[in-house]
């Protein structure tokens, strides 16, 4: 039995439905299993798992041989704040997991995870991947780029398509590495299936490295809409942290990453060693934004 931890997410959705397209037993977990509706239809088992509170972790493991970790609170707050969710939760759930005799652990990291890294939420994925290797588990870690799903179409692209304004925290003009969701869910099955890569920290990342203005662009060049793009400036961001931090950590955590100086840390990906040991087709960002494009003028 494979467990999937953040079945409602686009990652943990799409690794889903691959294994159930593959005919192998799966169980989805999410804080909120009624919501998984669509995955059971396809012969999955739903199961409640809240990473704040272990006993359901506990029963979310039993008789399970493999576990996928692909849930994440970046932009949580309160009881739900990166701290629980991204550290604290994740360490509860592999102890869980061991505890429960689980043989492998797939975790979702994010690229360049340190520990010296200048934003705490790469940070915590780091301590949870040493977590991981000292548990005694095989395990397999995988580290994607930004997903194009989320950071280039819902935070750029759906108001170019939508004739809105572009807002973009700090310049966006750093280059950054965008990857698409299936690409990563295609590895991340591989791994779950027990094709290889145990004991691998694997970085995974598409063709493009691209700005966040430059992406805007790009949904501007194919859709044929004016891109009209407003940013908050570094300055602002950083003297903005004090208060927003009050209300919501999580946006402050996105303030201050963004009000860093472009070369704070590297954000973008060589996907030439992926593709050299794992041949095929990365998805592009201007074949991701026309099919986005595409589909915006069909609705």
């Amino acid at each position: 039995m494979i467990l999937v931890v953040g079945a409602r997410g686009c990652l943990g959705a799409a690794v889903s439905r691959r294994l159930l397209a593959r005919r192998l037993p799966t169980r989805v977990a999410s804080r909120q299993p009624e919501s998984l509706g669509a995955l059971v239809a396809c012969g999955a088992q739903a199961v409640r798992a809240d990473l704040l509170h272990p006993k359901t972790l506990a029963t979310a493991c039993d008789g399970v041989d493999t576990v996928f970790a692909a849930a994440h609170g970046l932009l949580g707050r309160g009881d739900n704040c990166s701290e629980a969710v991204d550290r604290d939760g994740h360490l509860a759930l592999i102890d869980a997991a061991r505890a429960a005799g689980v043989q492998r652990f797939i975790y979702t990291s994010v690229l360049a995870a340190a520990p010296d890294h200048p934003v705490d939420f790469w940070r915590s994925k780091f301590a949870v991947e040493r977590h991981l290797e000292a548990s005694g588990m095989a395990f397999t870690i995988l580290r994607p780029s930004a997903f194009m799903e989320v950071h280039a179409h819902q935070l750029i692209g759906e108001a170019v398509l939508a004739g809105a304004r572009v807002r973009l925290l700090g310049h966006g003009t750093k280059p950054r590495n965008f990857v698409a969701v299936n690409d990563v869910a295609g590895l991340a099955v591989r791994a779950l299936a027990g094709e290889g890569l145990v004991g691998r920290t694997l970085a995974i990342g598409g063709p493009d490295n691209l700005s966040n203005r430059a992406v805007a662009t790009l949904y501007g060049e194919l859709s044929g809409r004016p891109v009209r793009v407003a940013s908050l400036p570094p300055l602002l961001l950083r003297a903005m942290v004090p208060v927003v931090s009050r209300i919501h950590p999580g946006v402050a955590r996105l303030f201050t990453m963004h009000a860093l100086a472009d070369d704070a840390f590297d954000e973008t990906f060589d996907p030439a060693a992926l593709l050299a040991e794992f041949p095929g087709r990365l998805t592009s960002l201007r074949e991701f934004v026309a099919a986005r494009v595409t589909a915006s003028q069909t609705h």
